[in-house]
């Protein structure tokens, strides 16, 4: 098994040029999906579903893939959280985190790095410093939500947390997703199913989250439904009341 890798691209050069400019590549771990920058650019962390066999890592982790019906779960080694040095292109320190993470969003200035560990079936808080100093002790909790989470979303001033389940292997094609809704702080304090204040159906394969300038409209790709779901915040809100 040959690592991933992280293109780095020249965008400026990509426009006046009508090219796509490669100004290198990152070597990372396996199946590289989710990407976050930190605010003042100095550091990319990524997440890798699979970890090198280098790593040892325990096989604990029942990954689910293939496109059976019922999928039937293989053994394997969880995923990585990677932090690189965007300066020097290289990965500076790295971190179980949970079975096949996707997403990876930064919140609290950066200070929490929040995944999506979609076999886990949760959502993991770690702390971005001790992630540096500490990595042992950088997790700060697992919340459980629904089953394979995937794209999440901070909405309504930072006091929720918007989570796309996409129940893509679980169930045989055409099964709808969920979407949780977490209390953030209590997310990020204690985690545990308390921090859960609501779950609703979705299509099929919801996906990916966005939210308007102004914060009133998430957004959510259902990828197995082809449309764009949107959702008023302050309706959303009003039925958590």
């Amino acid at each position: 098994m040959n690592p991933d890798t992280v293109s780095v691209i020249d965008f400026n050069s990509a426009i006046t040029s009508g090219q796509t400019p490669l100004i290198g590549t990152i070597p990372v771990d396996c199946g590289v999906v989710g990407l976050a920058v930190t605010s003042d650019n100095r550091y990319l962390y990524a997440t890798n579903e699979t970890a090198l066999p280098s790593r040892n890592y325990p096989d604990n982790c029942e990954n689910s893939s293939g496109t059976e019906c019922p999928v039937v779960p293989q053994q394997g080694r969880g995923g990585v959280l990677a932090v690189v040095d965007i300066h020097s292109g290289t990965v500076v320190e790295d971190i179980p985190a949970g079975c096949q993470p996707t997403r990876v969003i930064l919140t609290n200035h950066d200070k929490v790095a929040w995944v999506s560990a979609r076999d886990s079936n949760s959502i993991l808080a770690f702390d971005t410093q001790k992630l540096m100093s500490d990595p042992t002790n950088a997790q700060l909790t697992t919340t459980p939500v629904g089953t394979a989470p995937d794209g999440a979303q901070p909405f309504y001033h930072n006091r929720l947390f918007a989570i796309a389940n996409t129940n893509r292997f679980d169930s045989c094609p055409g099964a709808h997703g969920t979407v949780s809704i977490l209390d953030f702080a209590k997310a990020l304090k204690t985690g545990g199913s308390d921090a859960t204040l609501g779950m609703f159906d979705a299509g099929v394969f919801p996906h990916q989250w966005a939210i308007s300038p102004n914060g009133k409209l998430l957004y959510l790709t259902e990828y197995g439904s082809d449309i764009l779901a949107i959702f008023p915040v302050n309706s959303i809100v009003d039925q958590l009341k």
